[in-house]
């Protein structure tokens, strides 16, 4: 799919569900409005993705049910109504997503420099200095595996050739190589992390029909440390 083909399918679930295109990823606009036969998904692989997507971007559950419908009546493989009522149950029980490693995700991916979700989520504003890190104090609020970890992300950008701030999916054993951090701390690490606000993060799902990598970025341009975060860290 090319940026051309994602705008289209975006304006298209616009045009005939009122479903806001800068909101919906495009890979899940696609599958929505073309229903694509695909090698390796089915339509309850389909019809799961777009449910996620459309909660995620708010839809509510009875909304979200009168959409399916529409798109499931269009399938020359269509699900049964209680099999797929029974999706919708599912997802909007449980925290469900989909990162951009996913197998769907990647089949029907624009490419990350065209995708508006990805731009929209990642753009970054403002001047990154790396000293900053420094000059605002945080290696002495962060405990030492925290900085590390924090180190191992610079390099792992480095490494991919990434811009400061960029999206990195990773495994935690390539997170853990890149920063000497064991892995049984680098979930509370991110988690920490993530809090002070130095960092945004998605941990991966190991399950085939939620499959998703880890994905981590850096908040660009590194910013000051609040009050409570310095008294945390005297504290420590």
């Amino acid at each position: 799919m090319d940026e051309l083909e994602a705008l289209q399918a975006q304006q298209a679930v616009y045009s005939e569900f009122r479903v806001s295109p800068k909101a919906i990823k495009p890979c899940a606009a696609y599958i929505l409005h073309h229903n694509p036969k695909s090698k390796i998904s089915n339509p309850n692989d389909h019809a799961f993705f777009i449910a996620v997507d459309l909660k995620r971007i708010g839809e509510k559950k009875e909304e979200t049910a009168k959409i399916l419908q529409i798109w499931n009546s269009r399938n020359s493989l269509s699900l049964k109504l209680n099999e797929l009522n029974g999706l919708i149950d599912r997802v909007y029980s449980r925290p469900y997503d989909y990162g951009c490693n996913g197998s769907m995700a990647r089949e029907y991916c624009p490419e990350k420099e065209n995708c508006t979700y990805y731009k929209a989520l990642f753009a970054r504003k403002g001047r990154h200095r790396e000293r900053d890190f420094y000059k605002y104090g945080w290696q002495q609020i962060l405990k030492n595996y925290e900085t590390c970890l924090y180190q191992g992300l610079k390099e792992l950008e480095s490494r991919e050739g990434l811009k400061p701030g960029s999206l990195i999916i990773a495994p935690y054993r390539h997170i853990h190589k890149a920063s000497g951090v064991t892995m049984s701390l680098i979930e509370e690490a991110f988690t920490r992390l993530e809090k002070l606000g130095l960092i945004w993060w998605q941990k991966g799902e190991p399950y085939k029909w939620r499959e998703k990598a880890t994905e981590i970025r850096r908040i660009i341009p590194i910013p000051r440390p609040k009050n409570d975060a310095k008294m945390r860290g005297q504290n420590a």
